[in-house]
This record gives C-alpha cells, structure tokens and sequence, in this order.
C-alpha cells in the first residue's frame, strides 16, 4: 500500500481518498474545516447526525462529496482535543 503527503488545498487533490480528523463532541479539525466549507457542509452534516461522535480510532467513510476532487473522505476520530498531540 502507498501512501502520499502532499500540500495544496485539499479539495484539489486528486486521490483515492483523503483522511481527516474529527474530535470528540463532533468537533472538525482544521483540515476537515477545509473541506466541510468546500463541499456545502457535507461532513458536518454527517457528523451532526450522529454518525460519527469523534471517540478516538472511529471511522467514517463517506464517497462522492460535492466539490471535492478525492474518491472518499475519511473522517478519524482523534478523541478529546485537549488529548490530541501531533508529531
């Protein structure tokens, strides 16, 4: 399996699938802010239904976003923001 990092505005990319992170409370990351704005809110509205809360290692895989170049959107939970570390 290969995986690509690559810069640029994510609703551009042209790839299998984009993965970005949700935190607990249904609370969007920054890159999932990005793309809920440019698909209409459609990751908000999935997670504002209840099908993903953000509890850490649960995953959503949603297909055929409007405005988005990608195949499938993955949402990741990361859990409590405040708990939530990158490296």
């Amino acid at each position: 399996m290969e995986f690509v990092v690559e810069g640029g505005s994510l609703e551009r990319q042209h790839t299998g699938c984009i993965v970005v992170g949700v935190y607990e409370d249904r609370r969007l990351s920054p890159s999932a802010i990005e793309l809920d704005t440019a698909s209409r809110h459609a990751l908000d509205e999935a997670v504002s239904r209840g099908d993903l809360d953000g509890e850490l290692g649960a995953m959503l895989l949603l297909t055929r976003i409007a405005n988005v170049a990608s195949e499938r959107v993955l949402l990741v939970g990361l859990g409590p923001e405040r708990e939530f570390v990158e490296s």
